[in-house]
């Protein structure tokens, strides 16, 4: 689900080895009926969000998991090696001034990301950190 068409028609055009619907919308509001998918995949847009919408987009992922589904959250880490920290700066342009993911970034990571994944309302919730701390996956069951 995105909101923008140009996003889903990029994403229709790949292969996938499951059956894959794509939907333009709003992942706060979704119309799709509760407990409808076994997995729900977030992939890099929670650091985006303001925390109330990362909150409400975590919400609607445990609404719409059948029971004993998983969200599966790929964001962005925070790396224990300061250069790592200094690179990641440079490469996603954390240093412009009009950066507008900076701020929610720095929340997300204040507040953890699992931790809100808990606070959505899943269980069992674990971090895998890949890419030595620059990416992390966290996966959380209904």
């Amino acid at each position: 689900m995105d909101l923008s068409l140009g996003q889903l028609r990029h994403a229709q055009n790949r292969v996938y080895g499951c059956r894959t619907l794509f939907v333009k919308g709003d992942v706060t509001e979704s119309p799709l009926p509760d407990g409808s998918f076994d997995k729900v995949v977030v992939s890099h847009a929670i650091h985006e969000m303001p925390r109330v919408l990362r909150q409400r987009t975590l919400e609607e992922a445990n609404r719409v998991l059948k029971p004993s589904g998983e969200v599966i959250v790929l964001e962005l880490d925070n790396p224990p090696n300061f250069l790592l920290r200094i690179f990641m700066a440079f490469w996603f342009f954390y240093w412009l001034p009009g950066n507008v993911e900076t701020p929610t970034r720095r929340d997300m990571m204040r507040c953890g990301l699992s931790a809100e994944v808990m606070h959505a309302g899943f269980v069992d919730v674990e971090k895998h950190s890949v890419c030595r701390g620059v990416f992390q996956t966290v996966i959380g069951t209904k």
